[in-house]
């Protein structure tokens, strides 16, 4: 215990010593690609769960990078409420891969795409 409370003290003078960088520099706005897709039909609550596809262009010596970020985007997705998320590539192009997953009516995916 005296070990653990000694390091906690050093811990709190190398912090006050040596404060983090600022955060003023860093641009932490969301990116605005995202634009709300015109609809023709009014989504209710009881409208049922929405379809959600994204579809991405990867370059095969790029598909290890790109399927480490996907599974860190399933995560999100599912974090925030998605459902039923697969990814999915076409048999005919290799190039082209598909992010599917379900939404509840009135989700906000303006927060969670970033594609």
């Amino acid at each position: 215990m005296l070990a653990a409370a000694g390091a906690l003290v050093v811990g709190a003078a190398l912090g006050l010593r040596s404060p983090l960088p600022p955060l003023t520099a860093l641009n932490l706005d969301p990116l605005s690609r995202w634009r709300e897709p015109q609809i023709a039909v009014d989504i209710e609550p009881r409208s049922g769960p929405i379809i959600v596809t994204v579809e991405y262009m990867i370059r095969d010596e790029d598909v290890f990078e790109f399927l480490g970020a996907m599974s860190e985007r399933r995560r999100i997705r599912k974090r925030d409420g998605a459902r039923q998320w697969t990814l999915l590539r076409d048999l005919v192009d290799p190039e082209l891969w598909i992010e599917r997953y379900e939404a509840p009516p009135g989700w906000n995916t303006s927060v969670t795409t970033s594609a």
